[in-house]
């Protein structure tokens, strides 16, 4: 369920370009990481064989600052998936297994003796057990087994000829590939493979030509043409969510766009050139005025049935807030909020107790969105949560017990909490999705009052989760430089 009709977006606030031409090469793929909120970029080197006996490309890390390093070591890399702490990447008949932390590539998975027959070029992951892959040359889709490392034929494609990128659409279950039809031979379209019945739908018709791109944007899809000096060259393209009317022109000047990515979390949109060895960044949405769901609970442990939901503060006019029962155990999508459990409009706050009690051993999901004036944000990320009786007490947030200063801040942070008690006080630097990065404690004092160092964490939101007795309180900060 898409909410197109309420979202006024802010386009190209910040537009620049990585570009280190002695270690891009051929870049054509790209992915991002939550966990170490960088992206990742498959390169196709040199190599014409999945063979080679010697690596001669790299997959590249760009972190928060756009500074770019080295990750891992490969014969080639035409796209790449992130799944846990695994970097599954595809080149010709083989798939690359990386390790996300240390660089390590754990092996490659060959499925076919002759490359020059096979040519994996595309992958994407369905939030399950699978990631699915495209066949240039047969013009086949694979379904790749992440538990088995099996590769098996999932649709021969017989209808498309070409099926090079793709996203794996979770409302609809179903794969959107750009592919050229087979009574085509010039043509590039849009068509959907459904994951249960295995069939294929035309989507769009168009008369583009070699489209290599494709991302889901917070307005619209988001199409790249690499075609190779044509009167398509280099544009980026938006495609309305249902499919409806042409394509639009959103940007021209890219020199042979690939597998481009919009990510939800900076809300830029990332697009790797292959002929001048660059990735371009394009700003499509502020992401200061996107709310950010705070952790409920301690994390892993069940919450109560009448939660108390919170959120960051943008400065909004008012809030608006979803939440609903989770119909996939794998997946999180809109699809779940086409009939919502609780809709409130107007919540001038940013903290809502569920009233209504919830169902006791179930999983629900919820999002926020902020308005300002006649603008409206973007949802916010969708973060879920399981009821039952919890192992410790829920008390709503009460920041006004915590003084943090100054912030925004570069170097040093003040945090002072007076919780009223001689019990032993817990402090924890969380980052956007919750997990812990630093970790204090006080002994049977009630008090907390430090001077921490952050000069090593990267600019961007974090939150200070100050544990006592039970009681929990967070409040966010912002490092700065």
């Amino acid at each position: 369920m898409k909410y197109i009709y309420l979202f006024t977006l802010s386009v190209v606030i910040l537009f620049f370009s990585v570009d280190l031409f002695s270690q891009y090469d051929k870049p054509d793929g790209i992915a991002y990481s939550e966990k170490t909120n960088s992206y990742y970029v498959a390169n196709i080197g040199p190599s014409e064989s999945c063979n080679a006996t010697t690596t001669q490309a790299m997959v590249l890390k760009i972190d928060t600052l756009g500074n770019t390093y080295p990750h891992s070591t490969v014969n080639g890399m035409t796209d790449l998936a992130i799944v846990g702490d695994t970097i599954y990447g595809v080149f010709m008949c083989s798939v690359i297994r990386c390790d996300l932390n240390s660089s390590q590539v754990f092996g490659t998975d060959y499925f076919f003796n002759n490359s020059d027959y096979f040519n994996l070029n595309s992958v994407c992951y369905d939030g399950g057990n699978y990631l699915y892959m495209s066949e240039g040359k047969s013009y086949k889709l694979y379904r790749y087994d992440i538990r088995t490392r099996q590769l098996e034929m999932f649709n021969t494609m017989d209808s498309i000829r070409g099926p090079s990128d793709m996203i794996f659409d979770a409302d609809n279950n179903r794969l959107i590939i750009l592919s050229n039809w087979k009574n085509s031979m010039r043509a590039s379209n849009i068509v959907a493979v459904d994951i249960e019945s295995r069939e294929v739908t035309m989507l769009m018709e168009t008369s583009l030509y070699k489209l290599e791109g494709i991302t889901e944007g917070p307005d619209a899809y988001y199409i790249a043409s690499w075609d190779n000096g044509g009167e398509f060259s280099g544009k980026i393209y938006k495609v309305n969510f249902d499919f409806s009317g042409r394509p639009e022109i959103f940007r021209p000047g890219y020199a042979q766009p690939c597998d481009i990515l919009y990510n939800p979390a900076d809300g830029k949109l990332a697009i790797p050139n292959q002929l001048t060895n660059t990735v371009d960044f394009i700003q499509l949405v502020d992401i200061e005025k996107i709310p950010k769901l705070l952790p409920i609970g301690k994390e892993g442990e069940p919450v109560s049935t009448t939660p108390v939901l919170n959120w960051t503060n943008t400065g909004a006019d008012y809030y608006i807030l979803q939440l609903a029962a989770k119909t996939n155990s794998n997946l999180l999508g809109d699809k779940d909020f086409d009939d919502p459990i609780i809709e409130k409009y107007e919540i001038h706050d940013t903290t809502y107790t569920v009233e209504t009690e919830l169902t006791d051993n179930t999983v629900y999901v919820w999002r926020v969105r902020a308005v300002h004036g006649n603008d409206v944000s973007p949802w916010s990320r969708i973060m879920e949560f399981t009821t039952g009786k919890p192992n410790s007490v829920e008390f709503a947030i009460m920041s006004s017990d915590i003084q943090i200063y100054p912030n925004p801040a570069s170097d040093y942070l003040n945090i002072k909490c007076d919780t009223d008690s001689a019990n032993a006080v817990n402090v924890e630097i969380l980052n956007t999705i919750g997990q812990s990065i630093r970790n204090y404690q006080k002994i049977n004092s009630g008090v907390f009052d430090e001077k921490i160092d952050i000069s090593d964490l990267n600019p961007g939101v974090y939150f200070v989760k100050i544990t006592s007795a039970g009681r929990q309180m967070i409040e966010s900060f912002v490092v700065g430089r």
